[in-house]
């Protein structure tokens, strides 16, 4: 449920209930959910949930953060195929570098120093071209994706 995750729509149903119960059976919150949660919600919404083992509806999920679209039960699957599809419009080699950076935890520092690291050999490649071209056109990209030898 992480911000931070690569592709982390979160879509739930609208009769949905959720919450944290690991501490009611004696466990701590795990997969990552005790960094996830509060970099998604915030950290006092964080302890409230895995503190309290409050459960929430799905208008409440929704308005913590935690959920980024609310469906009918059974629509997920039809609802969350707009947004890939959308996804599939953007230049690939800047959408895996946006992905990669922000697939791990780092300090600013660190998020910083892999910014410096990754842009520089984004403007050489065909995604660059191809943006820059169709936006002083004014007209959609049509992205190819990086060369083997971008992807080196």
């Amino acid at each position: 449920m992480s911000d931070r995750t690569p592709g982390a729509a979160v879509l739930v149903e609208d009769t949905g209930r959720y919450g944290c119960a690991f501490g009611r059976i004696g466990l701590i919150a795990d997969a990552g959910l005790l960094w996830s949660l509060p970099a998604r919600a915030g950290l006092g919404t964080a302890k409230r949930l895995l503190l309290f083992g409050d459960v929430l509806d799905a208008g409440e999920a929704a308005a913590l953060g935690l959920a980024d679209a609310l469906c009918e039960p059974g629509s997920a699957r039809h609802k969350a195929v707009r947004p890939a599809g959308r996804l599939t419009e953007g230049a690939p080699s800047s959408s895996a570098e946006t992905k990669r950076i922000l697939s791990w935890p780092a300090e600013l520092d660190a998020v910083l120093a892999e910014e410096v690291r990754a842009q520089p050999h984004l403007p050489a490649g065909a995604d660059f071209a191809e943006g820059s071209s169709a936006f002083l056109a004014g007209r959609a990209p049509r992205f190819t994706g990086p060369t083997t030898t971008e992807r080196a």
